[in-house]
């Protein structure tokens, strides 16, 4: 269309034959993109988040362990930066790292990684059952009891 008015095409050099031809390389049905709004790409090809929430079933698998005073102790949950106290509950990922349940199962329903230290989370039935401890068990420093 553009070029045969002699004006220069607003995809650039390639125009819309040469978009919807690398597209198409990538297995995306691109026929007839030349007549579409930015809304109708968005509604054929999405808007390019990714959902990196874990699932239900991941979330309610971590344990929730009691907080011994050695535990709870000076220490405090980095999601809502209140201390944790003695005889409280807490979920333990399988990185080391205790979260209130409610602040790390909000947060797990966002992002499906530690806020601490970016482990991805797995549930139990994904580390093998093992009371979802897992790859990279262990301590680690502070925001965690």
């Amino acid at each position: 269309m553009f070029g045969s008015m002699g004006l220069p095409s607003p995809f650039g050099p390639m125009g819309v034959e040469g978009i919807e031809q690398m597209l198409s390389g990538f297995g995306l049905a691109v026929d007839g993109l030349g007549g579409m709004t930015y809304e109708d790409l968005l509604d054929r090809f999405g808007d390019g988040s990714v959902d990196n929430s874990c699932s239900q079933s991941t979330i309610d698998s971590i344990p929730i362990v009691p907080l011994t005073e050695a535990l709870a102790s000076g220490k405090n949950c980095v999601i809502c930066l209140e201390d944790f106290e003695e005889g409280s509950k807490a979920k333990k990922l399988g990185c080391g790292h205790y979260f209130h349940p409610e602040c790390i199962d909000r947060w797990l329903k966002i992002s499906g990684t530690c806020p601490m230290c970016k482990e991805v989370v797995r549930g139990r039935e994904e580390e093998g059952g093992e009371g979802g401890e897992g790859a990279g068990a262990g301590g680690g420093e502070g925001g965690e009891a």
